[in-house]
């Protein structure tokens, strides 16, 4: 009787459910001096990881979760958000599974080789020529102080940020 009650103390307990540590996670963060939205979005994420699995039938004990299982989630999240909301759903899930880690509740992240979801890059919508021509001409009509400041401003634009950053060729608009 007493060789049972030693072994079974020496063996690691099964870790809970996921919804069992979001208390302790919290705790973790704010005692971290973190954020308030850092800790809301880390904790949003979660929770939502949570609706997901369970949706799904799939396991919420903490040594049930699989990379397979978080693919699937962060696939999910891909068809139906940006991929920046999804690459900060991941970044939320990750910081998660790393406390996780470091609280001994798992040996190893189900994570741990996974990468974020790629955000491409999108870049602005660029003026026309045209659109960049009535700008100009805007600007010049107003004989006021403000007018000034503004045919100042877009002649800087000009000349140095939409002819470099936007392909606007320097001989194309006249700004004066």
């Amino acid at each position: 009787m007493a060789t049972q009650s030693i072994t079974s103390r020496s063996l690691p307990q099964a870790a809970g459910e996921i919804t069992d540590e979001l208390g302790r996670f919290e705790r973790h963060l704010r005692s971290e001096n973190k954020a308030p939205r850092a800790i809301q979005t880390y904790l949003e994420s979660t929770e939502r990881l949570i609706d997901f699995l369970s949706s799904r039938g799939m396991p919420t004990s903490l040594q049930g979760i699989s990379r397979e299982h978080l693919e699937e989630f962060m696939a999910d999240l891909l068809e139906r958000w940006k991929p920046g909301t999804a690459r900060n759903r991941y970044l939320g899930i990750q910081q998660f599974f790393r406390w996780l880690v470091d609280e001994g509740e798992l040996t190893n992240s189900p994570m741990a080789r996974m990468k974020p979801p790629a955000v491409p890059e999108t870049p602005p919508p660029v003026l026309t020529e045209e659109q960049l021509r009535k700008l100009v001409s805007v600007c010049e009509k107003n004989k006021t102080f403000e007018g000034l400041k503004g045919r100042c401003s877009c002649s800087r634009l000009c000349r140095h940020g939409m002819q470099i950053f936007r392909g606007v060729q320097p001989a194309s608009v006249v700004c004066r």
